[in-house]
């Protein structure tokens, strides 16, 4: 029976041991330390096996059912246990299945066989049950014999909710290490700024769970992507591995797959919040029961025009693991902690002002163009042709009536023979019309233009890190146009804060350039008005006339003061 005790502590499952005997007394106690604070457990103890104590060997003879098991079903059990096969055939007592277990040093599939058999006939009879909040755990006044420990059922609540169980021999007082099997997902990806566009690359790891002592297992991922995120749940899945092992995707697990290294995904998306939740699910997972290593899926979602534009949200991605947790209670699952990945897009708005006055320009024309700009979405005004039916996401900012200049201006003053005909007709009439719009440059970078409204503003969305030119193409009616681009450097960091925080910033800021609290960007553009020359007819005519005019006399003066100067010489 000596074998017995080693086989006994090596029946664990979710849980590794370590036990280490003191000072015999008439009760004892089991001492349970956990690797992991963050769940709260709490334990019982179940007597399997009673019997005499030798003390000067420490070992239990005599062997009886203790009053935790229900011997005579669990020896059915075993008898019919796959597993286990033809080991306990002939076994008729207590004292026959502990001498049975004693060969059961180095077969690890058949102790994780009988401890689950165990725990599936315990009796209502617990011998003892911890009552600490925290690690390190104790049960105590407990008699000679051999135990079977375990969580109480639906005890665990925290963490991953991870239950275990294993049996030890206690003749003296035992302390034991349980390391809890917590599984925690690892998600990431390899950029933190992203445009509208973009397609992300995300990879989620989670270390596969033992599985010791289940017959079954349930694995799902679950992924919940910000409304600012799209998937395509045909292929947007790059890969999926179990350790050494590539999954293959189905449509549903009907009929039974083959190969079951198979695996479907779907993707919902709620009309209320807009988010989407992809879900990954694993057929038959308890087939890589022995695998090592991690579980990871590798998959893409493209940034939308709805994503959240700034630092204060960020365009989310929460992933987490739905799994089995309990070896006695068949479909009873936990989940693991959530792993969340976040990523930023900023936008930058110019605000265009008169020099002097300060108040706001409408009808400055600018052009934005990036090396990292392919998508990006505009708010601003344009002007279209009346009538017009506006379209979804339009509103009229000013009904006008606005009139096509020939120098690409457009103006409420109806135009002159001069002034109209090169663009449009002299009655063509245009309305400004506010708009928001996803621009996109299929194969190349986007160089977008646009109009600032009567706020002065024309905004230019979801744009990453990266350096953008800006130029006014066309200046309000009356004013200069600017002489160069302005180039913008858009740079992104996590601070050093604890926790970090995100923060966007422009190199070589000025006080007409102004980044807010949430990371967007805002550009002052001042415009001076131009000098106007005289027109035809007005005052300048006159002008012309009196300096002509004084010419003619200054001429007069200088004629009869030389014909003076010529007869005093005479």
């Amino acid at each position: 029976m000596k074998k017995i005790l080693a086989i006994l502590l090596a029946l664990t499952m979710i849980v590794g041991l370590s036990a280490v005997a003191f000072a015999s007394d008439e009760n004892h106690t089991i001492t349970i330390t956990n690797t992991d604070s963050s769940v709260q457990h709490t334990y019982e103890a179940y007597q399997v096996f009673a019997g005499n104590l030798d003390a000067s060997e420490g070992i239990l003879s005599d062997i009886v059912w203790g009053s935790g098991v229900n011997g005579a079903a669990l020896l059915t059990a075993l008898k019919a246990d796959a597993t286990i096969g033809t080991d306990f055939v002939d076994a008729e007592t207590a004292a026959d299945v502990a001498k049975v277990i004693e060969n059961y040093e180095n077969d690890s599939a058949k102790i994780d066989a009988f401890a689950t058999l165990v725990g599936g006939n315990l009796t209502n009879t617990v011998a003892g049950t911890s009552t600490q909040t925290a690690s390190p755990y104790t049960i105590t006044g407990l008699d000679d014999g051999y135990y079977f420990v375990k969580d109480k059922d639906d005890s665990v609540t925290a963490g991953t909710e991870t239950y275990s169980k294993y049996m030890l021999q206690v003749v003296k007082d035992v302390s034991v290490e349980a390391k809890d099997d917590q599984l925690t997902p690892e998600k990431t990806t390899s950029v933190t700024t992203v445009s509208i566009g973009d397609v992300v690359p995300y990879k989620v790891t989670l270390p596969v769970p033992k599985m010791n002592g289940y017959s079954t297992y349930t694995m799902v991922m679950t992924d919940t992507m910000d409304k600012g995120l799209a998937f395509d749940a045909a292929t947007g899945i790059e890969s999926v591995k179990v350790g050494s092992k590539t999954l293959t995707k189905v449509d549903s697990f009907d009929p039974v797959p083959d190969p079951t290294t198979v695996y479907t995904v779907t993707a919902e998306k709620d009309n209320t919040t807009g988010n989407t939740t992809v879900t990954v699910t694993f057929y038959d997972f308890i087939q890589y029961k022995g695998e090592t290593g991690n579980i990871e899926v590798k998959y893409n979602a493209t940034i939308t025009e709805e994503a959240f534009i700034g630092t204060n949200d960020g365009i989310k991605n929460d992933v987490s693991f739905t799994h089995s947790n309990n070896p006695y209670k068949e479909g009873s699952t936990g989940e693991t902690p959530h792993s969340t990945v976040t990523v930023y897009t900023t936008e930058i708005t110019i605000h265009k002002v008169d020099g002097a006055t300060k108040s706001p320009l409408a009808g400055a024309e600018f052009k934005i163009e990036g090396d990292t700009l392919t998508n990006m979405l505009s708010t601003g005004v344009k002007y279209e042709k009346l009538p017009y039916e506006l379209k979804e996401g339009e509103t009229v900012a000013d009904a006008g009536p606005f009139y096509l200049l020939n120098d690409g201006k457009y103006t409420k003053t109806a135009p002159t023979d001069a002034t109209a005909g090169q663009y449009a007709s002299r009655e063509d009439k245009y309305e400004m019309v506010s708009y928001t719009k996803l621009v996109t440059e299929d194969g190349g970078t986007v160089v977008y233009s646009g109009i600032t409204g009567t706020d002065g503003l024309l905004t230019f969305t979801g744009l990453s890190a990266g350096t953008y030119t800006i130029t006014e193409l066309t200046a309000p009616d009356g004013y200069n146009l600017l002489e160069e681009p302005i180039e913008i450097t858009i740079e992104f960091k996590m601070t050093d804060d604890t926790p970090p925080v995100p923060q966007f910033s422009v190199a070589g800021e000025s006080n007409l350039i102004t980044v807010s609290d949430d990371g967007t960007i805002e550009i002052t553009i001042e415009n001076n008005s131009g000098s106007t020359l005289p027109s035809t007819g007005g005052i300048g005519t006159t002008i012309f006339y009196i300096v002509g005019g004084l010419l003619a006399v200054g001429a007069g003066v200088v004629l009869v003061t030389k014909k003076r100067m010529s007869k005093e010489d005479v």
